[in-house]
């Protein structure tokens, strides 16, 4: 039984499996200049049948050009943070620009460790110009990028050859890609604002991907050692811990490791 195929570039660069279960898949390449884009799409492509991870069938089939141009891609930028920037903010506002005629707007983010809530990605309208990340972003280097997904191309444009005894669906998709890489200085540690909830009191501080919290408590404060309360994952989002309203005298403290 087949259990997927396997797509490979003219020069051998990369290639790309698809799971038959699902049948989709896709995979993203940034060309800065566009004859070197068209350079790795024009040949000859590999489709390979797999089994159990092994190769099956293999089959060959030409994809050429038939007029596309540069002028089929308006160009995307990110404004904020530029590439290289540093001491952004753990929330900076994002702002960016590309292609009115986008049909939808992807957001990307990954830290240097770690992995952010939802693989760092959001779906934004199409009209998108800014975006406020819903929580903290690491301290030291992240990489953002922003994708603008066009409207289907002229499938003249591109010519792509069905292989012999394989039965598929061709399609021409566009889209645009703008990239930036920068710096964020670290999140200041601080318990915000005491709030009484019901018979309990409850502190927040920031959070940052990767990072874990002891929530401590000490009797006293010329004490040598502290108790340990809770202990919170970090997830780039602002946390929580609460006490009972009557604990006696107590001081707490949090500290990231």
């Amino acid at each position: 039984m087949i259990d997927g195929f396997q797509v490979t570039s003219p020069d051998g660069t990369f290639s790309l499996f698809v799971d038959t279960e699902t049948l989709s898949a896709s995979q993203g390449f940034l060309y800065p200049i566009f004859p070197d884009a068209t350079d790795v799409i024009y040949g000859e492509w590999t489709l390979e049948s797999l089994v159990l991870g092994l190769s099956f069938e293999s089959y060959t089939f030409q994809v050429s050009d038939a007029g596309l141009s540069v002028l089929d891609y308006r160009p995307a930028q990110i404004n904020f943070p530029s590439f290289g920037a540093t001491g952004i903010s753990p929330r900076p506002g994002i702002s960016f620009a590309g292609p009115p005629d986008a049909t939808q707007i992807g957001i990307g983010l990954t830290p240097a460790t770690g992995e952010y809530p939802n693989g760092g990605f959001a779906l934004l309208p199409a009209s998108s110009t800014q975006y406020l990340p819903p929580y903290q972003l690491t301290a030291g280097s992240n990489d953002l990028y922003v994708v603008y997904y066009l409207p289907n191309g002229n499938p003249d444009k591109v010519l792509i050859e069905t292989p012999s005894e394989v039965a598929w669906n061709a399609v021409f998709t566009r889209s645009c890609i703008a990239f930036s890489e920068f710096t964020v200085s670290a999140t200041d540690l601080r318990i915000l604002g005491v709030e009484r909830v019901g018979d309990a009191f409850r502190w927040r501080f920031p959070t940052e991907v990767g990072r874990t919290y002891d929530v401590e408590f000490t009797e006293d404060l010329n004490a040598t050692s502290w108790q340990i309360l809770q202990t919170i994952a970090g997830d780039g989002t602002v946390k929580s811990f609460q006490v009972a309203a009557n604990p006696g005298t107590k001081f707490f403290r949090v500290v990231k490791r």
